[in-house]
């Protein structure tokens, strides 16, 4: 599956009746995804990415007086919907 099949955190934060920021967290608080040191962006871990629950989309643009910059979203894939629901239920 790729990041075109699935979408956004806030997109998936809305499917399952919270907000953006409390899914962010709770992701988090499961070990789910972290937050880059350098870049500031919530990546998935690998394994989710693997499993097909969670997969990236990147962008870059032109910063002027800076160059090209890169950003990665985390996506949440239609399989991953569906497991994140599961783990909502269990907590």
């Amino acid at each position: 599956m790729t990041a075109t099949d699935a979408v956004t955190i806030g997109q998936a934060a809305k499917q399952l009746g919270m907000g953006q920021r409390k899914l962010f967290s709770f992701m988090r608080d499961q070990k789910i995804i972290f937050k880059d040191k350098i870049t500031g962006c919530n990546l998935p871990f690998s394994r989710f990415v693997d499993q097909g629950y969670l997969s990236t989309k990147n962008s870059s643009w032109e910063q002027e007086g800076i160059g090209e910059r890169v950003s990665t979203k985390t996506m949440v894939t239609t399989k991953g919907l569906i497991w994140l629901q599961e783990l909502i239920n269990k907590k």
